[in-house]
């Protein structure tokens, strides 16, 4: 998706963003889509999780029978999920809390 929006039209962009992405995100590299973006929006804060965060990771915790069956479901042996997600929340929530300041 990094080329998917112009400079132009990011530029139009009036209200708080905020993106986060895993370091390990293989299907979205962090290089050439949130960064990107991130500079091409004005005051957007960028957070990329370090580590074996990837893309998938962000999706909802799956139960044993689907980490079994989807790769989809399965992250790296260093990843909680669950964890991911409450820093994830808490970060919106802070930022949001603010303003959309950083």
């Amino acid at each position: 998706m990094g080329g998917g929006f112009t400079k132009a039209g990011l530029s139009e962009i009036k209200i708080p963003v905020f993106l986060v992405v895993g370091e390990a995100d293989k299907v979205t590299p962090a290089s050439t889509n949130a960064q990107h973006y991130a500079k091409l929006t004005r005051g957007a804060k960028l957070k990329i999780l370090p580590g074996d965060v990837s893309h998938y990771t962000f999706l909802a915790e799956c139960n044993s029978r689907g980490r079994t069956m989807l790769d989809i479901c399965r992250d790296a042996t260093s990843v909680d999920r669950a964890q991911v997600h409450k820093q994830v929340a808490q970060m919106a929530f802070e930022f949001f809390e603010k303003g959309g300041k950083r």
